[in-house]
């Protein structure tokens, strides 16, 4: 054994290195102790992630490419192939493209779905993929409720019924809306629902109340209504959206009715995968910034409640 060692030391010691730097690299972004919330940029579409203080892992959307893949082998342990659960808010492709390939390269526990029918090939594909991969598939209404380690809590909010072979006239009103809570902070995801549907949250007071808000629809003029951002009232809010994109977004509009409300704005364009990190009572922005082979992560204390 000793003969072999010092046969093979400096490739060892090269192996022990390179594992070093590959954990601190990884570690720069996962293992907290608090709940992380990724708000990914993945150009002109939405991709959240967050995980719980035990480990569970959600992704939420996963943008109009496979840029999903990169930002999740940021994010996650390099020897990390699982999610415990995938959200499609609804079938369009800025939201799906980038889900088919997460599906085929991770075991996901179970995913969720509106199940409304919608015709779209990367739609049928990703259903493909799930059916071949015999993912548990969970159908989204108001009321249902997840909790995970540490009494983090995800409630949907819409839509209020189970929408399957439902065809919409606007497939983003079935968008499924998930507000995320732990201990005093909350967070509110609302993939591309507009107008309408703020309207029927707002009549159902359905405890949109809440500290950070992914701003609906990429910041189209056609979602954050007054009414709802009152009811909202978020602190923070997050506006996944492409540099340069053809539709204009986010709209001077909605930028107002935001800053009306004296909300901090990020968004992915100018700002990059935004990350926010909570203990519950603190929720506060982190920074990554690499160093050749090394990371290095600052905090910024945006709230305390």
């Amino acid at each position: 054994m000793y003969r072999l060692f010092r046969k093979h030391r400096f490739l060892l010691v090269f192996i022990l290195f390179l594992g070093v730097v590959l954990l601190w690299k990884t570690d720069a972004l996962v293992g907290s102790p608090g709940l992380r919330v990724h708000f990914f940029d993945v150009g002109q579409g939405d991709a959240e992630f967050f995980e719980t203080p035990g480990g569970k892992q959600v992704l939420i959307d996963g943008g109009p490419r496979q840029d999903v893949i990169r930002r999740l082998a940021q994010t996650m342990p390099f020897w990390d192939h699982s999610i415990d659960l995938v959200i499609l808010t609804h079938p369009q492709l800025d939201h799906l493209s980038g889900l088919v390939p997460v599906l085929e390269r991770y075991h996901v526990g179970s995913i969720m779905l509106n199940a409304a029918s919608y015709k779209l090939d990367a739609y049928a594909a990703l259903l493909n993929v799930v059916g071949q991969k015999n993912i548990p598939v969970v159908l989204a209404r108001a009321g249902e409720k997840i909790t995970f380690d540490s009494g983090i809590t995800a409630k949907i909010l819409s839509p209020k019924e189970i929408v399957a072979e439902e065809l919409f006239k606007e497939i983003n009103e079935s968008s499924i809306i998930v507000r995320l809570d732990y201990g005093k902070t909350s967070f509110l995801f609302t993939g591309d629902a507009g107008f309408p549907t703020e309207e029927d949250l707002v009549s159902r007071d359905a405890f949109l109340d809440v500290d950070v808000l992914k701003v609906g629809h990429h910041g189209s003029k056609y979602a954050s209504g007054e009414t709802f951002l009152r009811a909202v009232s978020p602190r923070v809010a997050v506006i996944e959206v492409g540099a340069k994109n053809t539709y204009g977004h986010p709209t001077p509009e909605t930028l107002s009715r935001l800053a009306a409300i004296g909300a901090t704005i990020f968004r992915t364009d100018k700002d990059a995968t935004v990350t926010l990190e909570t203990d519950g009572k603190t929720v506060s922005r982190l920074f990554a910034k690499d160093y050749g082979i090394f990371r290095s992560v600052k905090s910024q204390t945006l709230f305390e409640e």
